[in-house]
């Protein structure tokens, strides 16, 4: 291969120059020769043009020793005439002549390195070029001439590995296309090819061809192999994102700086109605906002524009038909080249999600009414005004205009109890005509006891037939338009009905006839229980009745016959007949009495459990004590303040009498007073006869009181039981001596110590 292939024998290029360099020597010893034999000949016109040739092709090739050689020729040639033609003229003209050698070796080894130069410039973008560079001899199709790229994708030519370019065309017919074209236009660019390359792949390139000459052509091959792959690769990560996005429920889109549609999935379209044809006209998005968010739209992606982070904020978007939907939109910025272009976000329909969220407010909305209704009937004993109560806000909640409540009053018959939304004139007509319905007759008889809703949504229709209820008939007649009827049922019972009426035309769906009606159960159920309420007020009542008469009555009556019979007694004392009976009378009309003082001992307790105060033990405790002067009992003094009322003494009479009465007539009984903390521990010790462990947790219970010709048969114990309770304190029976029940019994009780802050108080 010749130079001009590439560099790729420097060898070769060594040689050749050192064969010039000989050749040059030996023309200027020739040139010498001929010189000194014209000379000596006399003949010196001709010899100084001899001189020219060494001297051009010297600097030519040389051309930093140019100016060297042609000097050095220059001296032979005045050496030459000095010696063999030493006349002034003539050495005046041999150095006239010598500076003209010395001048065209300048000027030529000049031209000559600036031409070589430029082709080392040429020739290094030829052989550093990425792609391959050939010429092409188009007679003969043999490529000329090919850089280094080209060698290493497709071998040398000439070489035994490589193939001449245009045997690896893959598609000769595209090869024959290209030439064609290139010989009838004389250059063709960027055409897309497959060529084989000597590593048996197949590479994507692109050529460009140019005439030279009527039969040179330049030949520009580029490897897009990797490109094409890249394209490819980034092609089908798209269709896959494409794939993806179009397989999502939400809106997946691209916008520009300007709000322009990019990019959008199928979704956007299903979804919006609009048609691909709308999307390709280019499309701007903040269009599909409604009026009222569109500015904030736009501001929030100014925001993101500028690089500002937004969470996902919601609006209300519109249709291609015009109908609204609320959406929540998220978005990214899009960088290239670390500049923001846009935003890439995804917009997600929350239609489900605010009709989810209505739901829940109108159930809050709806418990709020029941909790309002539930609060009114259980803190009004007026059962009128907590009807009123609510009904007011039943209609505020569901947004009707009128309504009234009918409860029975007899068994055919409902009485008005409320009525709402009226003015004076027709409040005052409603309460004349229709304060009472007989709901014996239809269509009352299905509300009040076949507990059959009735939902009416436009009352003109409703009322052409001939059994429309005088309420729908007053209703219609003051402007209403929809009418509901709904039983009062609580416990399979119909207490009574509401009746709500609208102006508005109102469509009952089932989630409204659902919430009515639920409404309706729970305003019976707190009727219900109003009427329970005072049918138990009107027990107490008659309870307190019977208590009263009990325990002043029945007491002054005991007292009388408890006077005559002590009487009696004295009259027959000495063991007269019949005074044994009198004995047992006396005792059976005291037991009366202590019953009924402990019932209205139990009925103070009731009464004033809440009214507990800062109550000494010491003086309490004595005065039990003075009250048993036949019983030996031992107490300490005690400084100890407990919180407790009047009725605590009722303790100690009950625990001591308790021990007196079963412990016999030499029982001895020890009480004993020990602060611990925050309560105060208090013993009733007695050295009578004891009772079993299984009876030590029954004998404060009235019901539970085991042996009956033992202690606990009375009501004493249960009494002690409650007022410790009463005090926040509790109450226990052990054996005096432990082990040892027939020692004696200990009856222990704990009180809440009362600090100095509730004494000054």
């Amino acid at each position: 291969m010749n130079e001009a292939g590439g560099g790729a024998m420097p060898g070769l290029r060594n040689f050749l120059s050192d064969q010039i360099m000989l050749g040059i020597v030996l023309f200027m010893f020739l040139i010498a020769e001929m010189t000194i034999f014209l000379i000596s000949d006399g003949v010196s016109i001709v010899l100084t043009h001899f001189f020219y040739f060494p001297v051009i092709l010297a600097a030519f090739q040389y051309p930093r020793r140019g100016a060297l050689i042609a000097t050095a020729l220059g001296i032979v040639y005045l050496v030459a005439i000095s010696f063999f033609d030493p006349q002034f003229a003539n050495l005046v003209s041999a150095f006239m002549q010598f500076y003209v050698y010395v001048s065209v070796g300048i000027v030529v080894a000049y031209l000559s390195a600036t031409l070589k130069l430029n082709e080392r410039k040429y020739r290094s973008i030829f052989n550093n070029s990425g792609s391959c560079v050939c010429l092409i001899d188009t007679s003969s199709w043999k490529m000329l001439e090919a850089n280094d790229r080209c060698i290493t994708l497709f071998g040398d030519p000439h070489g035994a590995n490589g193939c001449p370019i245009l045997e690896c065309w893959s598609e000769k017919a595209d090869r024959d296309a290209f030439f064609e074209r290139l010989a009838a236009e004389g250059m063709v660019s960027d055409i897309e090819i497959s060529l084989n390359g000597i590593d048996g792949m197949e590479h994507r390139c692109l050529i460009s061809g140019g005439t030279v000459r009527d039969e040179l052509a330049v030949l520009t091959v580029t490897d897009i192999t990797g490109r094409k792959q890249s394209e490819d690769a980034l092609r089908e990560s798209e269709q896959r994102f494409r794939e993806l996005a179009d397989l999502l429920p939400q809106v997946v889109f691209e916008i520009d700086r300007d709000g322009r549609l990019l990019f959008v999935n199928r979704s956007a379209v299903t979804a919006f109605g609009y048609s691909p044809e709308d999307v390709l006209k280019g499309f701007y998005v903040p269009a599909i906002v409604a009026e009222g968010d569109r500015e904030r739209l736009l501001a929030n992606i100014s925001r993101r524009m500028r690089g500002e982070s937004i969470e996902g904020m919601e609006y209300c978007a519109l249709r291609k038909d015009g109908t609204k939907v609320p959406v929540i939109i998220y978005g990214a910025p899009i960088i290239r080249d670390g500049v923001i272009t846009g935003i890439r976000g995804i917009m997600v329909d929350i239609t489900e999600r605010k009709q989810f969220e209505e739901a829940l407010q109108t159930k809050n909305r709806q418990l709020a009414i029941i909790n309002g209704i539930i609060r009114s009937a259980t803190s009004s004993p007026d059962t009128d005004a907590f009807l009123a109560y609510s009904l007011e806000k039943i209609l505020q909640l569901l947004a009707f205009d009128a309504g009234a409540i009918y409860i029975f009053c007899n068994d055919t018959h409902v009485g008005l109890k409320t009525v709402q939304g009226l003015n004076a004139a027709e409040h005052e007509t409603f309460v004349r005509q229709l304060a009472t319905l007989d709901a014996t007759k239809n269509p009352y008889y299905d509300y009040f006891y076949g507990s059959l809703p009735r939902y009416v949504e436009s009352i003109d229709d409703d009322d052409k037939s001939a059994s429309a209820s005088d309420l729908r008939m007053f209703a219609r007649s003051i402007g209403m338009t929809s009418f509901a009827a709904i039983p009062l049922t609580s416990n399979g019972k119909v207490r009574g009905a509401m009746f709500i009426a609208s102006r508005k035309q109102r469509e009952f769906l089932p989630e409204m006839r659902d919430m009515i009606e639920t409404i309706g159960s729970e305003l019976a159920s707190a009727i219900h229980q109003n009427i329970l309420r005072k049918q138990l007020e009107s027990s107490i009542a008659e309870a307190n009745l019977y208590l009263d008469i009990m325990v002043h009555d029945i007491n002054n009556a005991n007292m009388a016959s408890l006077g005559y019979t002590e009487l009696l007694a004295g009259d027959h004392a000495g063991g007269e007949p019949g005074a044994a009976l009198i004995t047992k009378l006396l005792s059976s009309v005291r037991q009366s009495a202590s019953i009924i003082e402990n019932v209205s001992t139990i009925r103070k307790i009731r009464e004033e459990s809440q009214m507990l105060r800062p109550i000494s033990l010491d003086p309490v405790i004595r005065a039990e004590i003075r009250r048993f002067p036949d019983i030996a009992i031992t107490y300490a003094a005690t400084n100890e303040f407990v919180c407790a009322n009047e009725l605590l003494a009722e303790v100690f009479t009950n625990l001591i009498g308790n021990a007196s009465k079963f412990g016999g007539s030499d029982v001895t009984i020890t009480i004993t007073v020990a602060a611990h903390e925050d309560e105060v521990l208090v013993g009733v010790l007695d050295t009578g006869e004891g009772i079993s462990d299984a009876q030590k947790s029954r004998i404060f219970n009235r019901l539970e009181a085991g042996d009956n010709s033992r202690r606990g048969k009375g009501l004493g114990l249960s009494i002690c039981r409650m007022l410790v309770e009463t005090y926040g304190g509790r109450i226990w029976a052990e054996d005096r001596v432990p082990g040892h029940p027939e020692e004696g019994l200990a009856i222990w009780f704990t009180l809440r110590r009362a600090g100095r802050k509730d004494r000054d108080a």
